[in-house]
């Protein structure tokens, strides 16, 4: 059953999104996917529906995959640095590309409006030297501060590692006191700051316990779960009542990947209760040819797709970006899709998504600053 004309909504250029309008009239939060990180495409396109998405449906949050604390402290502090600093120190370096710079300079021209866009964070993998850890080291105490310091290196260095290992268990077992010390001390001061911070810090922990027990393959799941804890925090305790856009990997978002036959497991979308779910529109992004960025080598091209691929189906409707609806019956079909440039994995399209933004080509994003090994 191929791909119906009626489902196809192309975009005549980047800011022609009308066709949001009635899809998210009845919702406050908006997954936006991607195949791979680093398509500058993807990002192009995303900026522009954050823009009206923010100016046009009231949404007032952007989430992004990656960690809550970093975010959480860059949004605080980001009036008084530049959409570079603010950028740096919030995201991971993965995304920190010339588009994106453009979205945080949105994010940080918005803080002197009446209508502002926050930024927050669901990741729990946290990386060297970003605002949580610079604005602890000024906050917190000579004595707190040498202990913040050991935990946040050691901790880094700890996840930095493909297993941690049995001789490590006591460093582990020490990081995790000194973690629940800094929680308490923390949460003791009350102050506008201290109850997110807290949360911050919790998940560094139960993330450190979870690599330190682990496979692989359960840590992936149990990260989704952790993910999922951060926005539940976000939408319920940060900013309640509040339109929320979520940006995350297609894997990440998907809506039944459990259901999957060769490797099951829990997204974030899945681990949400009922009431966040029924309110949630999903949209996964997807590409049929081109190029992405790696960080420390040569851009990768897809892989050539055929008959068997959603791509391929699509492709052959439309001739340009669309964004292409998932409720019909030619949607409960099986197709195979390409995630992060090599995975080919079944899908069947109504199960996982509402809808799909189709690109004809990506190319790999310019990357601020090329990240070193």
């Amino acid at each position: 059953m191929h791909v119906l004309l009626d489902d196809i909504f192309p975009l005549v250029n980047q800011t022609s999104f009308k066709f949001l309008d009635e899809l998210v009239k009845d919702k406050k939060y908006i997954f936006l996917g991607e195949s791979t990180h680093t398509a500058k495409e993807y990002s192009e396109i995303k900026l522009e529906m954050i823009k009206y998405l923010h100016q046009n449906h009231n949404f007032k949050v952007l989430a992004f995959e990656s960690e809550f604390g970093d975010c959480f402290i860059g949004n605080h502090l980001s009036v008084d640095m530049d959409a570079l600093e603010f950028m740096k120190g919030s995201i991971g370096r993965t995304w920190q590309n010339k588009t994106n710079l453009e979205l945080f300079s949105y994010i940080k021209d918005t803080k002197q409006t009446n209508n502002p866009l926050s930024l927050s964070g669901i990741d729990v993998q946290p990386s060297h030297g970003k605002h949580l850890r610079t604005y602890l080291e000024n906050e917190l105490s000579d004595e707190l501060k040498d202990k913040f310091v050991e935990f946040d290196e050691n901790l880094v260095a700890l996840l930095s590692k493909s297993k941690i290992k049995k001789k490590d268990a006591d460093l582990v077992e020490r990081l995790i006191n000194i973690g629940e010390e800094l929680v308490y001390s923390l949460h003791t001061k009350k102050n506008e700051l201290s109850d997110g911070l807290v949360h911050a810090l919790n998940m560094r922990i139960d993330y450190l316990k979870a690599n330190s027990k682990l496979s692989f393959a359960k840590l992936f799941e149990y990260r989704d779960h952790l993910m999922a804890k951060n926005l539940d925090y976000i939408i319920h305790t940060l900013y309640p009542n509040e339109n929320i856009i979520i940006w995350a990997h297609n894997l990440h978002i998907k809506k039944n990947s459990s259901n999957s036959l060769l490797s099951p497991y829990k997204s974030i979308y899945e681990n949400l209760p009922d009431h966040i779910q029924n309110q949630s529109l999903v949209i996964g992004f997807y590409a049929i040819e081109g190029s992405f960025a790696t960080p420390f080598g040569p851009p990768i091209e897809l892989k050539k797709l055929n008959k068997k691929h959603l791509e391929w189906h699509i492709d052959q409707v439309t001739n340009q970006t669309s964004y292409v609806n998932c409720h019909s019956d030619w949607a409960e079909q099986k197709f195979k899709v390409l995630e992060s440039g090599f995975m080919r994995m079944p899908i069947r399209p109504k199960e996982q998504f509402d809808g799909l933004l189709f690109f004809k080509k990506i190319s790999p994003v310019e990357f601020i600053e090329r990240p070193q090994e």
